[in-house]
């Protein structure tokens, strides 16, 4: 009688496509030749295409880190139960506000702290393993920084925007205002960034053009499209001013006003583009919600609120269906998975008991990194 290890691969490969998660699970601990099988990336590749926080997939069956599809469909699963490592990462002697970018190539990672912006080289594990370098170009505390294109473009209190090349060189002041400079998005040497004077200037280094909008409301976030036509502004929502502001890069044109119909105060802390077409805003009234900007009724097609009615102070998002908020409460930190939208499908104190705000957050497929007010976190799911 003909037996099932006595198959080909390719027809027991055939036969796992019919199985669930658990059975094969279950197969690989029989023998070698079943847990060989059962572990190729064909096999699992439906599953992932199912699962959070899985974004590299390629023709291959390798991701970002050489990890086999298997292997990140544990990760994925260890997002969803909450099984994760929290540690410490960097501290500081006062309390700031801090802002993160991290860079998954080259396993880097950026915070502002004060006046100063470092940056960290990390280990596999997501702790540190040595400070690259710092800088101190401004006079007041750093409010928002961006890394794009071997460039590090930061926004202080001070009301400068300094540009410096990363592999060092002499930092330049590409705009000097009288108030602080809150937020700021650049890329391929154009530079957006929102004051607490109800501005939003648009900076081209080529041309050396300068361009100034008027919001008549405190500019709190900016970010531009990733094929660089258009950008938005999130404001107070003050003022009988719309909170959320999509304007045209190219003739700096208002496009459309969103969150018309928002109460007084709803403001958006921080906001990122999904796609092109696609915005994630978050803010003081405690919801998140997701924009297309293709529909005409410029209404949320999403919209979720937080369960206890915490401040969304910061989100990150991927291209598929993950969003990770951090609250003003608790350091805590949400997952949100679009397709499930009544409720989050995990929390994380990422500081213990600490009770600081979340002021950014930023992930990849093995951790999230959490600035809090005295110290960074990381969150290893690996």
């Amino acid at each position: 009688m003909l037996k099932l290890l006595d198959l080909p691969e390719e027809l027991i490969i055939m036969i796992l496509s019919y199985c669930d998660r658990y059975t094969i699970m279950v197969l690989s601990q029989v023998c070698r030749k079943l847990n060989f099988v059962s572990s190729q990336d064909v096999v699992w590749r439906r599953f992932a295409e199912k699962m959070i926080n899985i974004t590299s997939l390629r023709s291959t069956g390798q991701f970002g880190f050489g990890l086999s599809v298997k292997e990140n469909c544990r990760i994925s699963l260890n997002w969803v139960r909450g099984r994760s490592r929290n540690s410490h990462v960097v501290s500081f002697k006062s309390k700031y506000m801090p802002w993160l970018q991290f860079d998954n190539q080259d396993n880097l990672l950026y915070h502002s702290h004060g006046q100063t912006l470092s940056c960290l080289k990390l280990q596999n594990n997501g702790r540190l393993k040595k400070v690259l370098f710092s800088l101190t170009n401004h006079v007041d505390d750093i409010c928002r920084f961006v890394v794009r294109d071997d460039c590090i473009y930061t926004a202080g209190r001070d009301g400068d925007v300094i540009v410096q090349n990363k592999n060092g060189g002499k930092p330049k002041c590409i705009l000097h205002h009288d108030e602080a400079i809150t937020c700021i998005d650049a890329m391929d040497c154009i530079s957006v960034c929102g004051t607490w004077e109800h501005k939003v200037h648009v900076l081209n280094m080529n041309s050396e053009s300068h361009q100034t909008l008027y919001v008549n409301d405190r500019v709190l976030c900016t970010a531009m499209s990733p094929d660089q036509t258009s950008f938005a502004a999130g404001s107070a929502g003050c003022l009988s001013v719309p909170p959320l502001h999509i304007w045209d890069l190219t003739s700096c044109t208002l496009l459309c006003q969103l969150g018309t119909e928002f109460r007084n105060g709803a403001g958006v802390m921080d906001l990122k583009y999904k796609s092109k077409d696609i915005i994630v805003s978050c803010g003081y009234d405690t919801f998140i919600r997701l924009w297309d900007l293709r529909l005409p009724t410029r209404e949320p097609v999403l919209e979720v609120e937080d369960p206890d009615d915490c401040s969304v102070y910061t989100i990150d998002t991927d291209s598929r269906f993950m969003i990770l908020s951090g609250l003003s409460h608790h350091a805590m930190v949400r997952l949100w998975d679009t397709r499930y939208p009544t409720r989050p499908i995990q929390m994380f104190y990422s500081g213990g008991r600490s009770r600081s705000p979340v002021y950014c957050v930023q992930f990849n497929e093995r951790h999230a990194y959490v600035a809090l007010d005295n110290c960074l976190r990381v969150l290893n799911f690996q």
